[in-house]
């Protein structure tokens, strides 16, 4: 719903169109069912309404929260047409969209439940709410979904990613995530290679008042570990608990599992795991006795 001026004059739209309105303010608002009665003994409809936003000039951006819901309002250039006019564009105002090509959840804070279900072939970008969370605590989480089982188990089963911000200043952000056989496991353990994990490299692209996050495979990993050594090396970010195995005279690609906490490796030489040579064995003897050797010459 919208109202103009002090509120006075109310629309609810649910498509965009044509809006008259008695001021140069408006206000954006949001019903829900309340235990109220009306008159007649059914529960009234009572609306919830944001700040007012003075539509004056085009290229304005504002930021609105709603019932909980953040919003982004963009007052655009009025069409050539209906040059008296203002167009108000309202869109949620942190939205993500995955062009992984695989099934991901993306988690803004596990703790309000708030965990969206990002298919594969997804087209349009989808609302990215945090529930109210402040603003040191917006850590965005990603993780595989196998799309077998309702959101709430995909959830709790799923082996999440470090969280990361969205602040404005950074271009991308590479986030490793681990497949499931990944989170239990521990280094050092003979004959156990962890599967590896995907990466996904994280696009933040600002809008005006409005934050998109675009989700791509990487291509180019942040860090390549070299192991020169004949033995292998476990690896682990100071402060996880996942470790990762650099195989001998290999090279594994990485990035930081906890982009927020201190950017430091710990190395363990996994030198239980070399290969064990038995010794050598003796020369065979030989099947037949050696002929004697021949009489000296006669003199």
């Amino acid at each position: 719903g919208l109202a103009g001026g002090g509120g006075d004059h109310t629309s609810a739209r649910r498509d965009p169109g044509p809006l008259l309105l008695p001021a140069h303010r408006v206000a954006l608002g949001l019903p829900h069912r309340a235990a109220v009665r009306g008159p007649a003994g059914t529960a009234a409809s009572v609306r919830t309404w944001s700040k007012y936003i003075a539509c004056e000039a085009g290229g304005t951006v504002t930021q609105l929260t709603l019932g909980g819901h953040e919003l982004a309002a963009e007052q655009l250039p009025p069409p050539a047409g209906a040059l008296r006019s203002r167009l108000l564009l309202v869109r949620p105002r942190f939205r993500i969209v995955n062009r992984t090509g695989v099934p991901l959840l993306a988690c803004p804070d596990r703790r309000r439940g708030l965990v969206v279900r990002l298919p594969p072939g997804q087209r349009a970008a989808v609302p990215l709410q945090w529930g109210g969370a402040p603003a040191a605590e917006r850590l965005l989480r990603l993780a595989l979904d196998d799309g077998l089982r309702p959101l709430v188990e995909s959830a709790a089963a799923a082996a999440w990613s470090g969280g990361f911000g969205l602040e404005a200043t950074r271009e991308d952000i590479v986030v490793s995530l681990p497949s499931d056989d990944t989170k239990g496991w521990v280094g050092g353990v003979r004959g156990r290679v962890p599967p590896p994990a995907m990466m996904v490299d994280v696009i933040v692209e600002m809008s005006g008042a409005s934050v998109l996050v675009c989700l791509d495979r990487c291509t180019s990993p942040p860090y390549l570990l070299h192991n020169h050594c004949s033995f292998a090396v476990a690896v682990v970010q100071r402060g996880c608990s996942r470790t990762h195995l650099v195989p001998p005279h290999g090279i594994l690609p990485f990035t930081l599992d906890e982009p927020t906490l201190e950017h430091a490796l710990q190395l363990s030489p996994l030198l239980d795991a070399m290969p064990t040579q038995p010794p050598p064995l003796p020369p065979p003897p030989p099947a037949f006795p050696s002929p004697p050797p021949p009489p000296p010459p006669p003199p």
